[in-house]
C-alpha cells in the first residue's frame, strides 16, 4: 500500500522512499491516503492562520481602544483649554465619558 506525506510545496504526494528513508519524516508524517494527508494540511493551516486570524482581530479591537482613549484625552483637553466655557456641566461630561471609556475598555 502507498503512502503519503507532504512534500516540500505543502500539498500532498505518494512517497516513493523505501521504508524508513524518507527525507520528510518517519510515519508520523506519513498518511494511509491522499485524503488523510489534505485533512492533515487543512488542520495545520487553520492552526497556523486561524490564530494569526485571532491575533489579528485582537489587534484592531486595541487599535479601537486605544483610539477612543486618544480621542476622549483631546476632547477632555479641548474642554479644559475653553477657558470662560468651562463649568461643571462640562466636567460632569468629562467623568461620564471617562466612566464610559473604561467600562468599554475592559469589555
Amino acid at each position: 500500500m502507498s503512502k503519503f506525506h507532504i512534500n516540500k510545496h505543502g500539498v500532498p504526494a505518494p512517497c516513493k522512499a523505501k521504508p524508513g528513508n524518507c527525507p520528510l519524516g518517519g510515519d508520523e508524517t506519513h498518511f494511509g491516503s491522499r485524503e488523510e494527508a489534505q485533512e492533515a494540511i487543512d488542520k495545520i493551516n487553520e492552526e497556523k492562520h486561524g490564530l494569526l486570524s485571532e491575533m489579528k482581530e485582537q489587534m484592531k479591537e486595541q487599535m479601537k481602544k486605544m483610539a477612543n482613549e486618544e480621542l476622549l484625552q483631546i476632547t477632555i483637553a479641548n474642554a479644559r483649554s475653553v477657558g470662560t466655557g468651562y463649568n461643571e456641566e462640562i466636567e460632569e461630561f468629562i467623568r461620564i465619558a471617562k466612566e464610559e471609556l473604561l467600562e468599554r475598555m475592559s469589555k
